[in-house]
């Protein structure tokens, strides 16, 4: 089973990259430095792929707890109030670096997810109580056929901690990592070559796998 990993990088800030994914940080202040506001967080497409690639910055505010999204400057914009059924978020999508090329953002205080999808946005919703998680094993979510992916953090003046959410979710494969004090990169998922393939090849040849790939 793919495990889940999570960062702790204290008193460092990082930049991250989503590739088809790989994410690499870098751009870290002197280890006895305080967490800044913000971070980098870099991008890095490799994954070969030429249609578009869009990142979301969502989750809770550690200052306001309030619930919304990061421009790619880093700055906060909560969530307006939501429906019953409900009603379509803001567009607070980043236009992602193209195949081969590599985007730098800003990601302030936050606990939640960086999402990427390739060619089509994703489709986020709001409900009274909140922001609607895509959900592939719906058959009726907007986003089952969108190819995506995410990863999950939290970034608090303590550090930042990171994974790369393989265990809920196999899907566009990528890599993160934090750069630390010393210059040095320690990454995490990072799969074996054909090792993509070879998860969905072992799933078809299980009986009653074959219907979720």
């Amino acid at each position: 089973m793919l495990s889940r990993l999570r960062h702790r990088l204290l008193a460092v800030a990082a930049a991250a990259g989503l590739t088809g994914a790989l994410l690499t940080f870098g751009a870290a202040p002197p280890a006895d430095a305080a967490v800044p506001a913000t971070i980098p967080l870099k991008i890095t497409n490799n994954s070969a792929r030429g249609d578009a690639v869009h990142i979301y910055n969502l989750g809770t505010s550690l200052t306001t707890g309030q619930q919304g999204w990061a421009d790619e400057n880093g700055t906060f914009h909560a969530w307006p109030a939501g429906g019953n059924p409900p009603t379509p978020a803001p567009d607070a999508s980043i236009p992602g670096p193209a195949a081969g090329q590599t985007k730098t953002i800003r990601i302030p205080k936050l606990s939640g997810r960086i999402y990427f999808s390739y060619g089509q946005k994703l489709d986020f919703r709001l409900t009274t109580g909140g922001l609607v998680q895509p959900a592939v094993q719906n058959p009726s979510d907007p986003n089952r056929d969108i190819l995506f992916n995410w990863s999950e953090y939290t970034l608090n003046d303590g550090g930042l901690w990171l994974n790369s959410t393989q265990v809920d979710m196999f899907s566009a494969p990528y890599t993160v990592g934090v750069q630390r004090a010393d210059g040095g990169v320690t990454s995490a998922g990072q799969l074996e070559p054909g090792g993509y393939h070879g998860v969905f090849d072992a799933l078809r040849a299980q009986p009653g796998w074959g219907g979720l790939i």
